[in-house]
């Protein structure tokens, strides 16, 4: 029976009853600030079903009643061929549990509950063919890897880019594997992922560890190439099919793999790109007494440019954030890398060295500096790369081993993540051993992104308020006014006020107000709220304006306007629908029956006429993959 106006619209999901969760010992599942926040996306309903996941590991017990969704099937022993995955006490049973671990009531729960996990079982230490099986059977039959296991320092040489690559080609009909990969536990030793090939790759997301404080684990491995953390010591796991802990980035790496599996079944059209995005832009900074953090200069993260350091990448995954945000992340299919600038240098290296190159614009993702060296002595410099926009990345500073087994590396930074690439791009090399000295041979920069069409998406988090106090001009939202742009704060937790001519405000569950205002001349067509109860109004133009979950009033103040109702959208009033106006329902919602003024939605959620306007059954429209119907004019990059 439909619901009644004022009444609650919809059930959310029942949490899960197993112990350790029920109980706080899985802290790292819960809402705090050293939480990954899953119980964020439980609530909205996503477990992770529907999603596969490949768990790349050492063998797997699946006599741990925890591990009921595993596909035996397809799992894959990739030393020994066949199926048989199967291990008695093992460091796969562990991770795999941490990512998947069946919400039955019984002992723990995993990140995504009810995703299915694929095992591809290694024999560490027989040789490199395996990992080459190992990639391509999990992206074959899988739609996210996770890999909990590296090589030593300059031990692998890119050797597994090619199967990396051609996952991100071609796995998931074209939309890419999603790649995870934990960073490593040497950093007592002075280790750094830019010495690992296969963490620092422009195809996956290497995840670092932090503790029950929110702070980086002392054995967590740096370097800019690091996506995020995730909470990583002495988690609730088992072993074998008794409930243990574990500590290390092994357990970091299938958390944020379950996080992905959640936004995937909140939005299977993903690319393997958008994921990286949206789990670095909803990512928080968790240690705010840390010095390291670094403000680069994009423009279209909270007012301005994103937070990153080498010991938390962009900070804490926040699962639901993430999920509300890839429910609304507007993007376009095509990314490709900038073609690499090459120069050919032959200098003797001494004290310092720059060298400079132009590149034209792009919103970039990755960069990836390729040096070839003379000697093999890279302990002996720093190296850094200074972005168009004046951000400077610190790639390696004395190495932790001085020698490599070879001349030429390659080192990425994610630290410029958003900025405009037009611009010179410099190269500096400093040399710590200026006794000791060596021959830049050539130096190679490929950027990795999107190109800058004139459509841009302005994404906001729960970090608005504080990324305001520190720069208050990033409280005025500034646009040159063409294309089709968007507002997105689905990431938000509070109540948002916004009109697209105005501004408006931001109040926090804290009772902090965060104020945005338009600047003269900008032009916004899209608004998205966010989980709380908003109230959103558009301009004269066209607009396309989502309320989110909570119960939303909506205007679209002139002009053909869409309202985005979807999953578990409440009680949404809008105020000023006329002929001309549609209402898309998105997410499989369906309308189940009109009554004047009050539209039911298939969900439980209504959808109420603020005017004298009587539904009709053709103002709504049900939408499969409405983020890439909406209105545009980027194109692919080419």
């Amino acid at each position: 029976m439909a619901p009644l106006p004022g009444e609650d619209q919809v059930d959310m999901p029942l949490l899960p009853t197993d112990p350790y969760l029920a109980t706080g010992k899985q802290w790292n599942l819960g809402a705090g600030k050293a939480g990954i926040n899953a119980v964020g996306a439980w609530t909205f309903g996503y477990t992770g079903a529907g999603i596969r996941v490949a768990v790349i590991d050492n063998g797997f017990n699946l006599d741990n009643a925890d591990l009921a969704h595993f596909d035996r099937a397809a799992s894959y022993d990739a030393y020994a061929g066949g199926s048989d995955i199967y291990a008695a006490s093992s460091h796969g049973t562990a991770v795999a549990n941490v990512l998947g671990a069946a919400a039955d009531g019984t002992g723990m729960v995993g990140v995504a509950y009810d995703t299915t996990m694929v095992g591809v079982k290694l024999t560490f230490g027989a040789g490199m063919a395996q990992y080459y099986r190992a990639l391509d059977h999990a992206w074959n039959t899988a739609d996210i890897t996770s890999m909990s296991w590296t090589f030593g320092a300059w031990g692998d040489r890119g050797l597994l880019d090619s199967n990396l690559y051609q996952g991100t080609a071609f796995a998931r009909n074209g939309y890419g594997e999603i790649w995870v990969v934990g960073a490593g536990n040497e950093r007592a030793a002075g280790d750094n992922i830019n010495l690992h090939a296969f963490q620092s790759s422009q195809y996956v997301m290497a995840v670092g560890s932090t503790d029950i404080n929110g702070r980086v684990s002392a054995f967590s491995t740096p370097g800019v190439a690091l996506h995020v953390v995730a909470p990583a010591e002495t988690i609730v796991t088992s072993w074998d099919t008794a409930i243990g802990t574990g500590t290390g980035t092994s357990f970091a790496a299938p958390t944020v793999s379950g996080v992905a599996a959640l936004m995937l079944q909140a939005n299977r059209y993903l690319s393997w790109r958008a994921v990286q995005d949206i789990i670095g832009l909803t990512a928080h900074k968790t240690d705010a007494a840390d010095a390291n953090y670094l403000i680069n200069h994009a423009r279209d993260w909270n007012g301005g440019g994103m937070h990153h350091s080498a010991d938390y990448g962009f900070g804490l995954v926040d699962a639901g954030a993430a999920v509300r945000l890839a429910e609304a992340y507007v993007s376009s299919y095509w990314g490709n890398p900038y073609p690499g600038i090459s120069r050919s240098v032959g200098a003797t290296l001494k004290a310092d060295f720059a060298d400079t190159a132009i590149f034209s614009g792009m919103r970039v993702e990755k960069a990836m500096l390729t040096i070839s060296l003379g000697s093999n002595d890279w302990g002996d410099y720093r190296i850094s790369l200074v972005s168009a926009q004046g951000t400077e990345s610190v790639l390696i500073d004395h190495a932790l081993v001085n020698a490599s087994t070879g001349t030429v590396w390659t080192f990425t930074s994610e630290q410029f993540w958003g900025e405009d690439a037009a611009g010179g791009w410099t190269v500096k090399i400093h040399d710590h051993d200026t006794a000791d000295t060596t021959v830049l041979k050539s130096w190679s920069l490929r950027l990795s992104g999107e190109n800058y069409g004139p459509d841009t998406q302005y994404v906001f988090t729960d970090e608005l308020s504080a990324m305001l106090k520190a720069d208050p001009a990033r409280g005025i939202i500034k646009d040159a006014g063409t294309g089709y742009d968007t507002l997105n704060f689905s990431a938000v937790s509070g109540k948002l006020a916004f009109s697209l001519a105005l501004g408006g405000t931001l109040t926090n569950a804290d009772g902090s107000v965060a104020s945005l205002s338009i600047s003269g001349g900008t032009a916004i067509e899209n608004l998205f709220g966010g989980a709380g109860d908003d109230s959103l109004s558009g301009t004269s133009a066209n607009n396309v304006i989502r309320g989110g979950y909570g119960n939303d009033t909506m205007s679209g103040s002139g002009g053909n306007d869409i309202f985005v109702e979807g999953r578990n959208s409440g009680r949404d009033v809008i105020m000023d629908f006329s002929a001309g106006d549609k209402v898309w329902l998105t997410d499989g919602v369906g309308l189940s029956a009109i009554s004047g003024k009050i539209a039911y939605l298939s969900d439980g959620s209504m959808v109420l006429s603020g005017s004298g306007y009587l539904w009709k059954a053709t103002d709504f429209t049900q939408v499969s993959d409405w983020l890439h119907k909406l209105p545009h004019s980027d194109s692919p990059f080419a």
